[in-house]
């Protein structure tokens, strides 16, 4: 029995070649404002119950998996409907050859993470992730308190963020043990303006069921180059 728990994320870009800056001069009477909102999506616990795995009253399983953020537009008038920008994060580099043995949650990399239904709280920040743009390689070192991730945020846009899972198993086929997927509203310049938040997700599967924690917040603004 084995498994491990992956979690990403990769910044898939905003339209154009603009940056976060210092707001620009604008001419007379035309009013700047901000194309985009920079926003830092924090993945903060994962807790696992109803482990189906045991071992007598030892319930267990190793996991690997990824965690992602991303943007989704809804207004066709100042950019594409329908636009995606998103990232990724994997928990674990040696996380996508399952079955290289398991290690504690915040044990060095290359193998999967061990974990239980005994109301521990895992944090992302404990645990090494690396950055990806697939599920099957990093693009960076895995390193711990990497559990953020930074999207360009136009207004009029949603935000979504996903945890999955996966219990390696030697024996067996491989099976989720948590999907989670949770999200804004859509957003106005404003509400992206303001945007400091938190909330939770959960999901019940019949091998497992997991609940997990996250913060969203706006950290700077991207302005239009005159």
């Amino acid at each position: 029995m084995n498994r491990i728990l992956g979690i990403s994320f990769a910044i898939m870009g905003a339209a154009g070649s603009i940056a976060a800056t210092a707001a620009p001069a604008s001419a007379a009477n035309v009013e700047v404002t901000p194309v985009a909102y920079e926003v830092e999506v924090t993945f903060d616990t994962i807790r696992f119950d109803n482990i189906e795995d045991c071992i007598g009253s030892s319930c267990a399983a190793e996991v690997y998996g990824f965690v992602s953020a991303r943007w989704l537009h809804h207004d066709a008038s100042a950019w594409p409907s329908g636009v995606i920008g998103g990232a990724r994060k994997y928990l674990n580099y040696g996380g996508f050859n399952a079955g290289n043995g398991f290690d504690s949650w915040s044990t060095a990399s290359g193998s999967e993470k061990r974990v239980v239904e005994d109301g521990t709280v895992y944090h992302f920040a404990d645990t090494r992730m690396c950055s990806s743009d697939s599920s099957s390689y990093c693009i960076s070192s895995d390193q711990k308190n990497n559990n953020k991730v930074i999207l360009t945020v136009p207004p009029n846009s949603s935000i979504r963020m996903t945890v999955h899972a996966t219990d390696y198993d030697i024996d067996s086929a491989n099976e989720a043990v948590c999907n989670v997927n949770v999200g804004t509203e859509v957003l106005n310049a404003e509400q992206l303006r303001t945007l400091n938040t938190s909330g939770n997700g959960g999901s019940s599967l019949p091998e497992a069921s997991c609940g997990t924690t996250y913060r969203i917040r706006t950290i700077g603004a991207v302005w239009p180059t005159l």
